[in-house]
C-alpha cells in the first residue's frame, strides 16, 4: 500500500490501523459539531464588569491599608536613623573629646565622614533631620519629624529647644505625644 508521499507502509502498521478501525465507533455528525457551552451558560458583559469593579474596590482598599504600613515603616526608619547617628556622635565624642558644633545636618554629614549618615526616607525637603549642639560641644539634640503617631513619641524629649547660635530646634509641646517631632538629647 502506497502512502501519500509515495512510500510503502510496513505490513504490521496496516494491520494495526485496520484493528483500530474495527473497535472505534464513528462519531455521529451532530455530535462532532456540538458547541462546548450550552446557550446562556457564558458570562454576560454586565457580570464581567461587576466582577472587575469588585476586584478594583478590593485592590484600592489593599493599597490604602498598605499606605499606613509604609508610613509606619518610614517613621521607624527615621527613629532608627537617629539612634545610628547618636552612636556615631558618641564615637566622635570619644575620639575628639566633644560633639561636633556644626549648624546643619549637611555639615554634620561632612564632620562625621567617613561614617555614612542617613537622610530622611522620603527625602523630599519637607521632612528632614536636624542637629544642634551647644557651643562647647558638650551636649546635642537630634530631631526627626514623623509622618504619623508612634508609641516612641511618649519616650522622646519634649518641650526642649536647643540653640547653637543661629539654629533652634523645637521638639514639640511638653507632654503632648500628638506632636510628630521625635527628639533625642544628650
Amino acid at each position: 500500500m502506497k502512502s501519500r508521499a509515495g512510500f510503502t507502509q510496513p505490513h504490521f502498521l496496516k494491520d494495526i490501523v485496520a484493528e483500530m478501525n474495527t473497535h472505534l465507533k464513528p462519531i455521529p455528525h451532530a455530535e462532532a459539531h456540538k458547541p462546548l457551552f450550552k446557550s446562556g451558560a457564558g458570562f454576560t458583559l454586565i457580570e464581567i464588569l461587576v466582577a472587575m469593579a469588585i476586584v478594583g474596590i478590593l485592590a484600592s482598599a489593599a493599597l490604602v491599608g498598605l499606605s499606613s504600613v509604609r508610613q509606619t515603616a518610614r517613621d521607624t526608619k527615621r527613629i532608627t536613623d537617629l539612634r545610628q547617628v547618636q552612636t556615631a556622635l558618641e564615637l566622635y565624642y570619644r575620639r575628639e573629646g566633644s560633639y561636633p558644633t556644626v549648624q546643619t545636618w549637611g555639615e554634620l554629614i561632612t564632620e562625621l565622614d567617613p561614617v555614612k549618615i542617613p537622610s530622611d526616607p522620603r527625602n523630599n525637603g519637607t521632612l528632614e533631620y536636624e542637629y544642634a549642639a551647644d557651643s562647647g560641644g558638650v551636649s546635642y539634640i537630634l530631631k526627626a519629624t514623623l509622618e504619623g503617631h508612634d508609641a516612641t513619641l511618649a519616650t522622646d524629649v519634649d518641650g526642649t529647644t536647643h540653640s547653637n547660635g543661629a539654629i533652634t530646634i523645637d521638639c514639640g509641646i511638653d507632654g503632648d505625644d500628638d506632636e510628630k517631632q521625635f527628639c533625642i538629647q544628650f
